[in-house]
């Protein structure tokens, strides 16, 4: 039979510890969401350089800063593509508006004229390791706020 002592002073006192961190979760949790759509909109940008013509679309890559949304009980920070060329006029006169989302969809998955050349999910695949460290690192720098190491 196994048997189990506990130290209940310092199970308390590692709760205690830890209240500090659940005051602060909030700013913690948006800092770890801003962090990462960086990292994320870095690598976006270092795909989409490889597709500039007109240089639109690279600087049409914004990031938002993180917001709750209480639907999904989560901070939620976005890298989108914004902005556009503007408004063209095709042959017969009809005027369309070619935005730099548009453009990037039609990069990264083709059109009947143009062969697929994908640079978003591969930014997000490298980008992945590079979040979660950063988010785990800051993880860890705030549990050592919370041990006062």
């Amino acid at each position: 039979m196994a048997q189990f002592d506990a130290d209940m002073g310092a199970i308390h006192g590692m709760i205690e510890d830890f209240k500090g961190l659940e005051e602060r979760s909030d700013q913690v949790f948006k800092d770890m969401v801003n962090e990462g759509t960086g990292i994320l909109k870095d690598h976006i940008q270092e795909g989409a350089s490889q597709h500039i013509e007109t240089g639109q679309m690279y600087k049409g890559i914004k990031k938002t800063k993180a917001r709750y949304y209480a639907k999904q009980n989560a901070y939620i920070g976005e890298v989108k593509f914004t902005g556009s060329e503007g408004v063209y006029v095709t042959k017969s006169g009809k005027k369309y508006d070619i935005t730099n989302w548009l453009k990037a969809y039609r990069i990264e998955y083709g059109t009947s004229k143009q062969q697929a050349k994908p640079f978003v999910r591969p930014a997000v695949d490298k980008a992945t390791p590079q979040i979660t460290s950063a988010w785990q690192d800051r993880f860890n720098q705030e549990i050592r706020k919370c041990k006062n190491i």
